[in-house]
């Protein structure tokens, strides 16, 4: 009788583990939500400027290329970018 009931109590220490292990758990998840919403709603707004950035960079290539006479299209950012760092090297 004596060991069922020292059972019983240790399943009931069990349980009252696991409900505070799950309580724990979930307020981790609920904190780990939290961060990942917030830090999306950043990211968001940090995309959304680069993005800005470079289609402003990117016109502006555009009207580079046109300005020398030569089709934007042949005349990729990336293009102008090495340009740039070609010149920066030999200025250096």
């Amino acid at each position: 009788m004596l060991d069922t009931y020292h059972a019983f109590q240790l399943f009931d220490e069990m349980l009252i583990q696991l409900k505070s292990s799950a309580e724990e758990m979930q307020a981790i998840i609920k904190g780990l939500e939290k961060t990942s919403n917030q830090f999306i709603s950043i990211v968001e707004l940090e995309v959304g400027s680069v993005t800005n950035l470079y289609s402003v960079v990117g016109r502006n290539v555009d009207a580079l290329a046109l300005y020398f006479g030569e089709d934007p299209a042949r005349c990729p950012f990336e293009q102008v970018n090495s340009l740039r760092i070609f010149k920066t090297i030999l200025q250096e």
